[in-house]
């Protein structure tokens, strides 16, 4: 059975984002889209789903390099907001299987 993680709620999750990069567009644009699943039950595999969606959204008119560069970040958020280790692990064994098929 996949391990799950309850992530953290709007603030904290808020925090941790930010933690990441606090760059204005994003923190205006790419977290709130994150943001809306606080406090939900998902495993990694999910959770790293779920930030691949926000990302697409956030991108579709951004040149393929910033892209590609954000796509680089997924891990580093993943082990921001993950605390679970069983999940982290899942999320970025997924994030690897992502990245490896693309």
């Amino acid at each position: 059975m996949p391990a799950t993680t309850v992530l953290p709620d709007q603030d904290d999750l808020t925090r941790r984002l930010t933690a990441v990069d606090d760059d204005p567009h994003r923190v205006d644009k790419l977290y709130p889209k994150v943001v809306a699943r606080a406090g939900t039950r998902m495993t990694g595999p999910g959770f790293v789903m779920a930030l691949q969606l926000a990302f697409a959204e956030y991108i579709k008119e951004m040149p393929p390099v910033i892209a590609y560069a954000l796509g680089k970040e997924l891990g580093t958020y993943v082990r921001a907001v993950i605390d679970d280790p069983g999940a982290r692990r899942e999320a970025l064994d997924a994030l690897g299987d992502l990245e490896s098929s693309a």
